[in-house]
């Protein structure tokens, strides 16, 4: 016969399990761990700002560099419209027409869903041929780089189309038609894009000086001023041109 004082222990060893069995039974169930939060998408560049860092980098003589980085992130994403946008200005700025060409056309092969990289890289198109004296292939290219800025809600590329395309328009329809497109790329530039605005009083100062008006002194000199102020050494040299002239 088991001892009274071992029959003990046993007993409570078994209202311990039983304890121990309610117990589990009656907590509640744990919790699956939530899901882990979407990844969030990569940052949208901003296709202005791409145009900045590679008139910098051109101007500043550290092109090279940056195009390392952007080849580098084309050859991982053939569809990175920020870096063949970027590779192409920078072609662009230096001369190198027929690749600035074949990268402009790379990011419009997108054309049919215009966003702001399509914009300018028409843009950037057009102002390519300009530069190469083919200015009549140019001119459907500036017409719809407005349309594509206008469509993708970027006022401030539409104002800077207008700036090439006054001056097409004063030798085709006469000044007044000129000074009516920069009246409305006024109005679409906005006032802390100084290097536009700069553009925008250099070819006032230039339409005012065909008319042989005094206002043109004051517009070259607001030209030479924000252009400074955007530290856009291009833009500055566009109105002391105009000074000399």
């Amino acid at each position: 016969h088991e001892t009274r004082p071992v029959i003990r222990v046993r007993r409570a060893a078994s209202l311990i399990a039983v304890s121990l069995s309610l117990a589990a039974a009656a907590a509640p169930a744990r919790a699956a761990p939530p899901p882990p939060p979407p990844q969030a998408a990569p940052p949208v560049e901003d296709a202005r700002a791409v145009v900045r860092q590679a008139t910098r980098a051109v101007q500043g003589d550290s092109a090279a560099p940056l195009r390392e980085r952007w080849a580098a992130r084309l050859r991982r994403d053939s569809a990175d419209h920020a870096a063949a946008f970027g590779l192409a200005t920078i072609a662009r700025l230096t001369y190198d027409y027929p690749t600035a060409e074949r990268l402009y056309w790379r990011v419009l092969a997108d054309s049919l869903r215009p966003d702001r990289f399509v914009a300018l890289a028409r843009l950037g198109l057009a102002r390519e041929l300009e530069g190469r004296g083919f200015g009549v292939q140019a001119r459907p290219h500036f017409a719809r780089a407005r349309a594509e800025a206008r469509a993708s809600g970027d006022a401030a590329t539409e104002g800077e189309v207008l700036l090439p395309l006054a001056f097409i328009r004063a030798r085709t329809d006469g000044l007044p038609a000129g000074e009516a497109l920069l009246d409305t790329a006024a109005r679409l530039i906005p006032d802390t894009d100084f290097a536009l605005r700069s553009q925008l009083h250099y070819r006032r100062a230039v339409m005012l000086s065909l008319r042989g008006r005094a206002e043109a002194l004051a517009e070259a000199d607001s030209s030479i001023l924000l252009g400074r102020r955007a530290g856009d050494p291009r833009a500055e040299g566009d109105g002391y041109r105009t000074l000399g002239q």
